[in-house]
C-alpha cells in the first residue's frame, strides 16, 4: 500500500516518510475530514512512525493532534475520553522533551480545548504564536477559546 510502511529498517528516511504520509492526511487540521476511514488512516500512519521512533516529538504531536483535534472534534471518535487521555499523555511527552516546539504548544491548545479547559488552552496557543507567528490554526484555536471563556474583547 504505502511504500514507506512497507519498509522495516526502522531507519530515520522510513520515520520520516511514514509522519510526511500521515501529515499528508491531516495536513488540514481545520477541515473536516473526507471520512472516517481517512481518519483511521492517517492515525495508523501515525502509529507506524511512532512504532518505528517511540522518541520522536513529531510522531507524538502529530498523533495527538489526531486524536484531539480531528477525531474529537469532528465526532469520529467512539472513545472520546481514551482518546483524549492518550493525546494529553503524547503531547506532554512531545513538550517534555522540546519545550519550544511551536506546533506542539498548538496540539496541547488542541488537546485542552478539546476539554472544555479554556483558560489552558489559551495560554498553549498564545505560547504555540509567541514562536511561530505564523501558525494560523493556534490563532483560531485561541479565538474560540477565548470566545468561549467570555474574553474575546480582552
Amino acid at each position: 500500500m504505502h511504500e514507506a510502511l512497507c519498509r522495516s529498517s526502522g531507519t530515520t528516511l522510513d520515520i520520516l516518510h511514514a509522519e510526511r504520509r500521515a501529515a499528508d492526511h491531516s495536513a488540514n487540521i481545520g477541515s473536516k475530514p473526507d471520512s472516517r476511514d481517512s481518519f483511521a488512516e492517517a492515525i495508523s500512519l501515525f502509529e507506524r512512525a511512532l512504532a518505528l521512533d517511540p522518541q520522536s516529538v513529531e510522531a507524538q504531536t502529530c498523533l495527538a493532534g489526531s486524536l484531539a483535534g480531528l477525531r474529537v472534534f469532528y465526532g469520529t471518535s467512539d472513545l472520546v475520553a481514551a482518546d483524549l487521555a492518550r493525546a494529553d499523555a503524547l503531547i506532554s511527552r512531545a513538550l517534555a522533551v522540546a519545550p519550544r516546539y511551536a506546533f506542539a504548544h498548538y496540539v496541547k491548545g488542541q488537546v485542552l480545548r478539546a476539554q472544555n479547559r479554556w483558560e489552558e488552552a489559551v495560554i498553549e496557543y498564545e505560547t504555540a504564536l509567541a514562536s511561530n507567528p505564523n501558525l494560523v490554526a493556534a490563532l483560531h484555536g485561541l479565538g474560540w477559546c477565548k470566545l468561549f471563556a467570555g474574553r474575546l474583547m480582552r
